[in-house]
C-alpha cells in the first residue's frame, strides 16, 4: 500500500470512530502505557493532540510522567516551515502556547533541549505498519527530527488500530519507531 493511500484511509478511519470509540480506545492505550516498563527517563518529547484530527490526547502520558518521575522535563515540538525543521521546547504551565500554520498548539519560548539529550519520543501516528512505520500528516518533520535522535532514544507511537502489513514506499529518509502502543496490545519493532 502507498503512504498517501493508507493516510487517506486512516484518516477516513479516524474521523469515523464514535466519540464512545474513542473515549475506549484512548483508555485501553492509557492502561496499556501505565502497564509498560518504562525506564527512568528525564526528557522527553511529546505533542500538542489536534483534536479535530482525532489525535491520541497524549497529555495523559504527560501527567503519568510527571506524577511517577519528579523532576522530569516534558518537551513539545515547535516547527520551522521555511525548512521543514523542529525543535523540542520544554513546556511547563507558566509557558505561553501559540498555534502554528497547521493550527498545533506550541510553545513560544522555553529551552531547547537537543535531539539527542531525549529519552522518549512521542510519535502522532494515524496508523502503523508491521515493522514500526507509520502513518504521519505526509510533511516528514518527525523523520528528519528523529534522524537527529540518539539512537537509544525510544520513538513511541500511539495507534488506534491495529498494524497492516507494509508500504510500498519506504524511503530512506523514514525512520520507524521502536514502540506502538494499541488499545490491544504494546508492539515492539
Amino acid at each position: 500500500m502507498l503512504k498517501a493511500t493508507a493516510r487517506n484511509q486512516y484518516v477516513k478511519k479516524l474521523t469515523a470512530l464514535t466519540q464512545e470509540e474513542y473515549d475506549t480506545a484512548t483508555a485501553l492505550i492509557f492502561h496499556k502505557f501505565c502497564q509498560y516498563p518504562w525506564p527512568l527517563v528525564r526528557n522527553v518529547l511529546s505533542y500538542s493532540p489536534m483534536r479535530t484530527k482525532r489525535e491520541f490526547d497524549s497529555l495523559l502520558f504527560e501527567d503519568q510522567f510527571r506524577s511517577t518521575l519528579p523532576g522530569i522535563v516534558i518537551c513539545w515540538p515547535k516547527i520551522n516551515p521555511s525548512d521543514k525543521s523542529m525543535e523540542a521546547h520544554e513546556i511547563n504551565n507558566e509557558k505561553f502556547y501559540t498555534k502554528n500554520k497547521f493550527n498545533i498548539l506550541e510553545p513560544l519560548d522555553g529551552f531547547i533541549i537537543s535531539p539527542n539529550q531525549l529519552e522518549i519520543v512521542f510519535v502522532p501516528s494515524s496508523g502503523i505498519d508491521k515493522r514500526g512505520y507509520r502513518i504521519g500528516h505526509g510533511m516528514g518533520y518527525y523523520d528528519r527530527y528523529l534522524s537527529r535522535c540518539s539512537p537509544q532514544t525510544l520513538k513511541v507511537g500511539i495507534s488506534f488500530f491495529e498494524p497492516f502489513d507494509g508500504f510500498d514506499d519506504i524511503h530512506a529518509f523514514d525512520v520507524p519507531l521502536n514502540i506502538c502502543i494499541t488499545p490491544q496490545r504494546i508492539y515492539e519493532f
